[in-house]
């Protein structure tokens, strides 16, 4: 199955160049018919090794088998409902996040991973949308207005995490993660901790008046302050030792103790993770500046999502959230323009 630009199917979904094609797809989909949209979604399937289920977009139905060949053929069910099941693995929704999330059913999502566009830094599609707007207020404004509709389809033991970069605005530092989270919890969201996303590689910056900018921030948002869903088993550190404190006596530890020698044995899963994590920043071939690692959405799914829980992304830029959220046996939803 061949794309309009040209690239197999396969290869162009294993080098996350899924939205590019996806927008020349769907530009060019009457003349390839509702045979080639059914081999994208097909192929899809095969990248990510996604469970079996239905994938729907537009009334076309496929469903993926449960071992995969080269010589399966897909045909495209002109019968099918436009409505998407509740057991529909993924949805690619194309389109402005303030008109496409008050379509999605309230209290629905489990889990929010996103990244949005960075402020003053441009994107690739043109001058409009998040990130071209000309004062850092109504950037804020407008991201509060999404994360607004976020909420309303989050369930109330739901989590958002938000990544979000810094930015500089003729040499002074906007602090914009910390702008955001405090104009989101204006909205009535809950931050429950700030994350420092630290880059082992990161791009170099060509500044000698103040240090290398090596890190980003992702905001843990809840729409309450307890009773959300959150395991800390799946990302504890491994312990370097099994227990606290060593066998020989040690005097004055506790009040009125005075001849201790009994161990303390901590988790043996390990100890809490902090609060900075230090991730490789992924690479990416195409002309996305800024893609989220796999590695940061798989930390945030692992603690946060239920089985099979329903993932969304209202920035999806390459399908990331997408991609590790059916890895990891989830179903997701992605917005972008």
């Amino acid at each position: 199955v061949k794309s309009t630009c040209g690239c197999d199917i396969r290869t162009m979904l294993r080098r996350k160049r899924l939205h590019k094609c996806w927008k020349q797809y769907e530009a060019k989909r009457r003349e390839l018919g509702q045979c080639g949209q059914s081999g994208l979604l097909f192929a899809l399937s095969l990248v990510t090794e996604a469970t079996p289920a239905v994938m729907i977009r537009q009334g076309v139905s496929v469903r993926a088998p449960t071992k995969t060949t080269r010589s399966v053929v897909v045909r495209p069910n002109t019968t099918a409902s436009p409505d998407i099941p509740q057991d529909d693995r993924c949805q690619f929704l194309t389109g402005d996040a303030l008109i496409e999330l008050p379509k999605l059913k309230e209290k629905s999502v489990h889990v929010v991973v996103t990244s949005p566009a960075y402020w003053p830094l441009k994107r690739i599609y043109s001058g409009k949308g998040i990130g071209f707007e000309k004062t850092l207020i109504d950037y804020l404004e407008n991201l509060v207005a999404i994360f607004g509709q976020v909420r309303r389809v989050l369930r109330d033991d739901g989590i958002a995490w938000i990544n979000i970069a810094d930015s500089y605005q003729d040499g002074d530092l906007l602090f914009i993660p910390a702008r955001l989270a405090m104009a989101l919890q204006g909205d009535g969201w809950v931050c429950r901790s700030q994350i420092v996303w630290q880059k082992t590689n990161s791009r170099p910056e060509s500044v000698a008046d103040r240090p290398t900018k090596d890190y980003e921030v992702v905001l843990m948002m809840t729409k309450r302050r307890n009773g959300y869903r959150y395991d800390t088993d799946p990302i504890r550190v491994p312990l370097l030792h099994p227990y606290a404190t060593s066998g020989h006596k040690k005097r004055g530890m506790l009040r009125r103790d005075d001849d201790r020698t009994e161990r303390f044995y901590n988790n043996p899963l390990g100890r809490n993770s902090g609060a900075v994590w230090t991730i490789v920043p992924s690479g990416y071939r195409g002309s996305h500046a800024a893609t989220m690692p796999e590695d940061l959405v798989r930390k945030c799914l692992l603690v946060s999502c239920p089985e099979n829980g329903l993932v969304l992304d209202p920035f999806g830029g390459v399908a990331t959230t997408v991609l590790v959220a059916l890895e990891l046996g989830h179903r997701a939803i992605s917005i972008e323009i």
